[in-house]
């Protein structure tokens, strides 16, 4: 499940959106950011603590991040590493696909239901998205901060003057 805020900026009236949560390509994102983890996308020591942390996972919702600096946002995927709080008990199936293991449960895993995550998992290392345009941390925008995103164009703040939840 998704959301998707839309704007149109009453400066300049540039027409733009941001798309959040997971929808059915939940799946393919997830195994793409576990893909970029195990390559080094997102460095060496993320890397190594993926692999050493016995059933790891990442959450790989699509979330708004804005600079504590610029003000620019962005949208993009979290890849904030979680762990089961009982490894022992990684299930065999999840939601009826694929089958897991305990060792290579990250590896194997077709998606992770949002409950499942936060019910059975802890916060091993929470991910620090960077700015693109001034390389600074940026922060996950709250419920405030979505509905009120400024123009890429002109950089004047904006209301949404659209809201869909779409899957």
């Amino acid at each position: 499940m998704g959301e998707r805020f839309c704007f149109t900026c009453k400066n300049c009236h540039h027409e733009y959106s941001a798309h959040i949560g997971r929808g059915f390509g939940y799946g393919e994102v997830y195994r793409a950011r576990i893909a970029a983890i195990e390559a080094g996308d997102y460095g060496p020591a993320w890397r190594e603590l993926f692999r050493k942390t016995p059933g790891a996972v990442i959450d790989a919702d699509y979330v708004i991040y804005i600079c504590n600096t610029c003000k620019t946002w962005e949208v993009s995927t979290d890849v904030s590493l979680y762990a089961p709080n009982k490894p022992e008990d990684i299930p065999s199936k999840l939601d009826g696909k694929k089958t897991l293991n305990k060792a290579g449960a990250a590896q194997l895993v077709e998606y992770i239901k949002k409950r499942y995550l936060f019910e059975n998992h802890h916060l091993v290392k929470r991910y620090y998205h960077r700015c693109n345009k001034c390389g600074k941390r940026m922060h996950k925008a709250s419920r405030n901060e979505m509905v009120e995103l400024s123009c890429p164009e002109c950089g004047r703040s904006n209301q949404a003057n659209e809201f869909w939840m779409w899957d």
